[in-house]
């Protein structure tokens, strides 16, 4: 469940970068080191404002959507994004046993 769910988010991530920032580079960091998961995305998109990006009517759902599915596993998705400036999203999971076989 755990992959599968890290899997899910990563390629949502990257298919947005594709499809709605229309980067041109992606740049993809998997660290697992003692039962902890860290997962970096970096592209050259055109970022957003993600304060103003949270407050329109709909816009934001895929953002939530990732953030309640890495909560629910107990992570954490942190997004660093400015208009022009690309995006930075990192996913901190603690725990993952599953994930050090």
């Amino acid at each position: 469940e755990i992959e599968l769910t890290i899997y899910r988010c990563i390629k949502e991530i990257v298919s947005n970068a594709i499809k709605h920032a229309h980067a041109k580079s992606i740049n993809l960091e998997m660290n697992i080191s003692n039962k902890q998961l860290y997962v970096i995305i970096i592209d050259d998109g055109i970022g957003f404002d993600l304060k103003k990006n949270a407050i329109k009517k709909n816009a934001g759902i895929g953002l939530i959507n990732l953030t309640n599915r890495i909560n629910a596993l107990g992570g954490e998705l942190l997004i660093n994004t400015a208009p022009k400036k690309g995006t930075e999203i990192k996913i901190a999971l603690n725990n993952c046993g599953v994930l050090t076989n």
